[in-house]
């Protein structure tokens, strides 16, 4: 008997829901209606602002790429309105590229090597953690595809990157590495007992860093020449570092070497005073002693 109640009851539910289904349908058609109406209105909100950033963005990855030894690229980003909702809106959203001036920009994907690729995600990595503010930013081999000067200018924009951030790049090539405040080797070595991979990782001093270089620079054989050309590589981005964070320095050397210049002096004496500077760099320099420096450095004769 209680078991019939029970399906009786079950029953009346059903038919219940089948009297009213009509009516719970019109509602969740209201609501559906109600949530496709916030979400347009959403969309349309974010379209606007895409559009509202667009010149800007442009022309801001445009002056970094040109930065990266690409003169003439040109890029674009091309918003089309869809029908559909996505988790990003109802745009399709398109960077258009191209590196040469008298090509038609295309869909990047397809249209850049991989060279060229890599400088257009570094400049829009740049613009992207300027604005989001983050606290480290990670570049896995980011410089793939690039040698020579452009990697010189890469790296360049990286080490700006560092003067707001933690920046760590993983590279193989030396004119990246030799920006970095610090210079970290990974290493893989095989357990041979467990026969499986051991990677390890050290911070170099000063002068591991100059062969780490110098292996970056001529393989696995080292040279004289590659061990000068990596003293010079680290030596050249030292004083960069320090003329970018006391100009004064950087335009008291300036002075002084046309100084130098105006009376013939040496190449070697010219050496010797710019030597000078280096040694007091390596001491330490602060807002109390540079300008003691620079003073130094203009009564030099």
């Amino acid at each position: 008997y209680d078991d019939l109640l029970v399906k009786c009851k079950e029953f009346e539910t059903h038919l219940s829901t089948i009297d009213n289904s009509d009516t719970e349908l019109r509602e969740l058609q209201a609501r559906i209606a109600e949530a496709e109406a916030a979400c347009s209105k959403v969309a349309e909100e974010l379209r606007a602002s895409r559009k509202g950033v667009c010149a800007e963005f442009e022309e801001r990855i445009v002056t970094m790429l040109r930065q990266l030894g690409m003169d003439d690229a040109q890029f674009m980003v091309d918003i089309t309105a869809l029908d559909n909702f996505t988790p990003s809106g109802c745009d399709s959203v398109v960077y258009l590229f191209t590196a040469n001036r008298t090509t038609r920009p295309g869909a990047i994907e397809r249209i850049a090597s991989g060279g060229e690729l890599s400088r257009v995600m570094l400049a829009l990595k740049a613009l992207l953690v300027e604005k989001i503010k983050l606290p480290t930013v990670v570049f896995d081999e980011i410089d793939t595809g690039v040698s020579g000067s452009v990697a010189d200018k890469m790296g360049s924009v990286i080490c700006a990157m560092g003067e707001y951030m933690q920046v760590f790049a993983i590279t193989h090539l030396p004119q990246v590495a030799a920006k970095g405040n610090a210079h970290y080797v990974v290493t893989k070595t095989i357990d041979g007992e467990a026969s499986t991979a051991v990677s390890s990782i050290s911070r170099l001093n000063e002068q591991e860093r100059i062969m780490e270089v110098a292996r970056m620079l001529s393989g696995s054989v080292l040279s004289d020449a590659a061990i000068a050309n990596a003293k010079e590589l680290l030596k050249h981005q030292e004083q960069i570092r320090v003329a970018t964070k006391y100009p004064q320095i950087a335009k008291a050397i300036a002075e002084l070497e046309e100084k130098f210049a105006s009376v013939n002096m040496r190449k070697n004496q010219l050496d010797e005073a710019v030597k000078i500077t280096q040694t007091d760099f390596s001491e330490g320099l602060n807002e109390d002693n540079v300008s003691t420096l620079v003073e130094s450095l203009t009564k030099m004769e």
